[in-house]
């Protein structure tokens, strides 16, 4: 049974990837990303995870990165953690660029019936190009603020939804908002240690030239030990 629900999540995802439902459009992207944590003790945890984006027609790398972390709870509710996301990026030229990114959350979760609801506080620094060349250009930052929101139907599924905003802090032409992300998913858990995660997001810039949009389908898969 597990398996069957299992083979039909990863369809649906193959159908969405392959443009069945957005073939036409340009601006959708597809990403997996693959995410290890574990409990160094009841406060501290590590973590390390892969994510690989690509463009519509899937043949193209537009981004891929690695992330190191390391958090602690600080108490039941409240949790900070640091990351370091090493990035290549590909360009315009189709090269691709050395980008680095730094960031600390710090984020509030409470558990109330069936709903567990989440606010993070995203603190990002990115820097593009390698330090010791001309390309070097930054650092650039933004501060994040996420609204989560999981309903739990069972132990085994629960219903995902979110909404981001992305403030810049130095940057040299954007000083308002300049980015909403609006997201909903579905969780699969298989046990207390592994879970598949499949999520749509719409990402919609604000107070640019163009604002425009992008449809983003993310498949996670996270084992915690």
């Amino acid at each position: 049974m597990r398996n069957s629900i299992l083979i039909l999540l990863l369809g649906v995802f193959l159908l969405t990837e392959n443009n069945s439902l957005f073939g036409q459009q340009k601006d959708f992207m597809s990403q997996v990303g693959l995410f290890a944590t574990h409990n160094l003790n009841r406060s501290w945890d590590v973590s390390l995870g892969l994510q690989i984006l690509n463009n519509q027609n899937l043949a193209e790398v537009r981004m891929a990165n690695l992330d190191f972390g390391i958090g602690y709870q600080i108490t039941s509710r409240l949790k900070t953690e640091l990351h370091y996301r090493p990035i290549k990026f590909r360009t315009l030229d189709n090269d691709y660029e050395n980008r680095s990114l730094f960031y600390h959350t710090l984020t509030y979760g409470q558990s109330v019936g069936k709903f567990y609801f989440s606010v993070r506080n995203r603190l990002q620094q990115l820097v593009l190009g390698d330090h010791f060349n001309d390309s070097f250009r930054g650092p650039t930052w933004y501060n994040r603020n996420k609204f989560s929101l999981k309903y739990r139907i069972n132990y085994y599924w629960s219903i995902l939804s979110g909404i981001e905003t992305f403030q810049p802090l130095n940057h040299p032409t954007r000083h308002k908002m300049d980015q909403i992300r609006s997201s909903g998913g579905i969780q699969y858990n298989f046990n207390d240690h592994y879970r598949i995660e499949a999520w749509y997001t719409v990402m919609q810039q604000i107070n640019r030239p163009g604002n425009n949009i992008y449809y983003l389908a993310t498949l996670n898969f996270n084992y915690k030990f």
